[in-house]
């Protein structure tokens, strides 16, 4: 019993050492990056807790206070994670070859979308990409325009129909475009019903992920795996998987009756491809298997929804509380409508000042506030060393608010991009940057300039709501922490 005893008590000696061993190692390796007064082992944890709302606030206070220093080590308990929020710095770490895996806490999102493009480690996303790249090149994307406008009609008939009545729920709205555009332009369907459910669950999986990568001790499956919210976590995750399941084995049945046809028939339903379509052409071949099909398409259809949903409601919202920007955008969009006679992706580019709007919004607002990366070999942040191994965080909503590249950063002004040359590659990243930049970058600004261009052309938007009253929610996107309401009348172009 005393040797049991014994062993034990060496046991756990011998493991606190290990431990503090490695923590003391770890303190000296970051020990000359800027840090906040931590507490020792629980590290900043204290500072970031409350809900999505707080923790955001909170960030950028903190960007605030280093923006001179362009890093931070923030500790969750005894990990160190670098968080970055200057142009040089961000280059530095997303412009190297080396640093292509995604920050280790991505492992949470694993169960849910697997090794799809947005979470894969390097060698799958290069695998991905290869495979997926094609699909979103001009002579695709041109395939989708009419689809993308008929969706949009639709969804704006809807809204025809309560104009005059009273404050219209804008979120609700933009919420039914992207189901519908996204069924139909990623798998050929018409209705988008079943994404309704997609996206409820994946909300709540977003939200459940967001809270526990501020909660180190939930970062231990083992203990994460006996609360509630990994119950709630996994029912989530099976939803969400079903649905993305049933829209691949019912868009499969079209595919193969398309096999079956003709060259000729096939060139003449051209504008019927679809993003699965490229999906199943290497399934067929034998290339992949059909979970890295549902890999695949769960993270093209999630990162395809909630990114183009949240920047249609800040962009609503930012416009329509600055009647001088919405009437020169109204201007432009009369002029461009009256004189174009296709809409493609590239007549879409005379959409300038349009343009202009759609980038402000994304500065005050980047959809996905947060990139994360591991660092792929040793290298340097500035004059700060990094080593192989280690986890960074790119803080866009930081980086585009430095009043080096944007003068007055919370102000929004859509003429900024017209007159300000924003010099800097790395200043301005809405959809990141470097080797790893965001697949679909194309087909959003595609679609963000086709909505808001139709809508402002049929609408004249009056905010009810003031713009500091809705805070923004950090999830993995920053949505607004309240639905977008607007009272909306009928315009007459000219």
């Amino acid at each position: 019993m005393l040797v049991s005893s014994t062993i034990l008590l060496v046991t756990i000696a011998c493991i606190i050492v290990h431990f503090l061993q490695w923590y003391l190692k770890k303190l000296k390796l970051y020990g000359n990056v800027p840090c906040m007064k931590s507490w020792h082992l629980i590290g900043d944890v204290p500072r970031l807790r409350g809900n999505n709302m707080v923790v955001y606030k909170n960030l950028m206070r903190y960007v605030d206070e280093y923006r001179e220093k362009g890093i931070l080590c923030l500790w969750f308990g005894p990990n160190p994670n670098l968080l970055i929020f200057k142009d040089d710095y961000v280059q530095d770490a997303m412009g190297n070859m080396q640093n292509l895996d995604k920050h280790s806490l991505y492992k949470f999102l694993r169960p849910w979308l697997g090794c799809g493009i947005m979470t894969s480690p390097k060698e799958r996303w290069v695998h991905s990409s290869k495979i997926l790249k094609p699909s979103f090149n001009y002579n695709i994307l041109n395939c989708f325009v009419n689809r993308i406008e008929n969706q949009t009609n639709k969804v704006l008939n809807e809204m025809d129909k309560l104009v005059g009545e009273r404050e219209i729920n804008i979120s609700t709205y933009m919420k039914k475009f992207l189901h519908s555009t996204i069924t139909e332009v990623a798998v050929g369907l018409t209705e988008g019903g079943e994404l309704i459910e997609y996206t409820n669950s994946t909300r709540t999986i977003t939200q459940i992920f967001s809270r526990r990568l501020i909660s180190p001790w939930l970062w231990t499956d083992f203990i994460f795996n006996k609360t509630p919210a990994a119950k709630i976590f996994r029912k989530c995750i099976s939803q969400s998987h079903s649905i993305i399941n049933k829209i691949i084995d019912d868009r499969s049945v079209i595919y193969k009756e398309n096999m079956n046809k003709s060259e000729e028939e096939r060139a003449q339903g051209k504008e019927k491809v679809t993003l699965l379509d490229t999906l199943f052409k290497v399934y067929y071949n034998g290339k992949v298997d059909k979970t890295f099909m549902r890999e695949e398409m769960e993270n093209i259809v999630f990162g395809g929804t909630d990114t183009v949903i949240t920047s249609l409601q800040w962009t609503i919202l930012l416009v329509a509380s600055h009647p001088e920007v919405q009437k020169k955008l109204h201007d432009e969009i009369d002029v461009f409508y009256r004189e174009t006679e296709e809409i493609n992706a590239a007549s879409l580019k005379k959409l300038l000042y349009l343009e202009c709007i759609i980038k402000e919004s994304l500065r005050l607002y980047s959809p996905v506030p947060v990139v994360g990366r591991v660092a792929g070999e040793d290298f340097k942040i500035g004059n700060y060393n990094v080593k192989k191994g280690a986890d960074i965080s790119i803080f866009l909503s930081g980086l585009h608010r430095d009043p080096k590249h944007f003068t007055d950063p919370s102000t929004f002004n859509p003429d900024r991009f017209l007159t300000e040359n924003v010099k800097h590659a790395f200043a301005f990243i809405p959809f990141a940057a470097g080797p790893r930049v965001c697949i679909g970058v194309r087909l959003a600004y595609m679609e963000l300039k086709i909505v808001l261009s139709r809508f402002f052309q049929r609408f004249h938007v009056e905010a009810t709501q003031k713009i500091e009253d809705i805070p923004p929610s950090m999830e993995m996107v920053l949505r607004p922490t309240k639905d977008i309401y607007a009272i909306l009348t009928h315009r007459q172009s000219v």
